[in-house]
């Protein structure tokens, strides 16, 4: 189990590492600063390769370094149901299918980095301090998510 937790922790250093270069490159795609593009490109490459070895000789350690599956589901406009994996959702789909506004997609988004994956919804709402009204959408939007089928990572 020692063992375990030590690759966890070197495998998140890891993918850390890939998206600090990945934002890291494309702010000097977007300033235009092609020689340091290039030397991040290959930093940024490197990167991933490794990342990339590393979930292929255990892909067990992705699922443990993503976190748990904390599906959510929510109605749109038109009856159909939109779903999002609060672990996994990037801050565009936090914004449409949640109505999460930028600053509070930010904030998942920097809490989950900084201390891991949401163990639950009731989690999230505890270390995001979400109001009542927050925390039963959430809450129903999960209870929602698990009558579905079909949507695994």
């Amino acid at each position: 189990m020692v063992g375990d937790c030590a690759e966890l922790d070197v495998w998140r250093n890891v993918s850390n590492d890939v998206i600090r270069n990945m934002t890291k490159l494309s702010a000097l795609g977007q300033e235009g600063r092609a020689e340091e593009f290039a030397a991040a490109l290959k930093q940024s490459r490197a990167a991933l390769a490794s990342l990339t070895a590393q979930v292929m000789r255990n892909p067990q350690q992705l699922g443990a370094a993503v976190g748990p599956e904390l599906w959510l589901a929510v109605k749109q406009a038109g009856g159909s149901v939109a779903t999002i994996n609060l672990n996994t959702a990037e801050k565009t789909s936090l914004m449409s299918v949640l109505a999460f506004e930028s600053g509070e997609a930010d904030l998942l988004l920097a809490n989950r980095s900084a201390r891991g994956a949401f163990a639950s919804v009731a989690d999230f709402s505890t270390r995001r301090n979400a109001p009542p009204f927050l925390r039963k959408r959430l809450q129903s939007a999960h209870e929602l998510a698990t009558t579905l089928k079909g949507y695994q990572r």
